[in-house]
């Protein structure tokens, strides 16, 4: 009913439906979130600001008491508060798009939707039958629903900051987004593991592939700046001049040759 433009009814089920969750789901849970989200969205649609943003903060509310909210959940939250605020002609709105970007920063890993799915080109065959499983695409967009709820947000936080011709807004949020996209494609196509295996062009499969670093992860802990440490305590031996480093037993004994 949303999507054939008619917010009036849909307004109406999505109630019933409140109404039945309250009944079938804990205090908090994330379906109850979830409908709320729908709510505001439709009392939206009806030009209805001030009940948007009540049903906005009313969900937000209940993902944050959640012990384990959804991410994608806080990101459409807030990104539904935004919109609200917007028709209300708030002056935070474009603050509030913005602090979805912060919730992405802070609690999502752009490389671990890709884990796998960067390496599957390298699952198929070489160039005989069946051949089309090396070049399938799978969209950042479809693969990472937070990425693309980010990517939203960043898209609607522009237009809003052009509606109200606010400049320093509209630069920091193109540079957001640019940082965001920069950020994804480069976890998608940068290699991080051996491109030859060691026999054969089957060799490894994607119980492997699975367990691989993402590009960033091999950059934060790359010995330059993570440093490997070996703790030689429970070493027996040590080479010449860190002796001291070992931690030999009590009353050890070492035959000669």
């Amino acid at each position: 009913l949303m999507e054939g433009g008619r917010p009036f009814d849909a307004l109406k089920y999505y109630g019933v439906v409140a109404k039945a969750y309250e009944a079938a789901y804990p205090e908090n849970d994330n379906q109850r979130s979830m409908i709320f989200i729908k709510l505001s969205r439709a009392f939206r649609c009806c030009q209805q600001a001030e009940s948007a943003v009540h049903n906005a903060e009313h969900a937000l509310y209940m993902l944050d008491h959640n012990e384990s909210p959804h991410l994608d959940l806080i990101c459409e939250a807030l990104i539904e508060l935004a919109e609200a605020k917007a028709v209300r002609k708030d002056q935070d709105a474009g603050l509030v798009f913005e602090d979805v970007m912060n919730v992405i920063d802070t609690y999502h890993s752009l490389g671990n939707t890709e884990r796998t799915i960067r390496m599957m080109p390298r699952l198929g065959v070489r160039m005989g039958v069946g051949h089309e499983q090396k070049f399938f695409y799978i969209t950042p967009f479809d693969s990472d629903r937070v990425y693309h709820l980010g990517d939203h947000a960043m898209d609607r936080a522009e237009e809003y900051y052009r509606s109200v011709s606010n400049q320093e807004g509209l630069v920091r949020v193109l540079e957001r987004r640019t940082q965001l996209l920069n950020t994804k494609f480069f976890e998608i196509n940068s290699t991080s593991s051996r491109m030859r295996t060691l026999r054969g062009y089957s060799g490894r499969h994607a119980s492997k592939h699975a367990h691989s670093s993402t590009p960033r992860e091999l950059l934060m802990y790359s010995p330059t700046v993570h440093q490997a440490y070996l703790d030689r305590a429970a070493l027996n031996n040590a080479p010449v001049g860190k002796e001291d480093e070992v931690m030999p037993g009590a009353n050890r004994r070492i035959m000669d040759d």
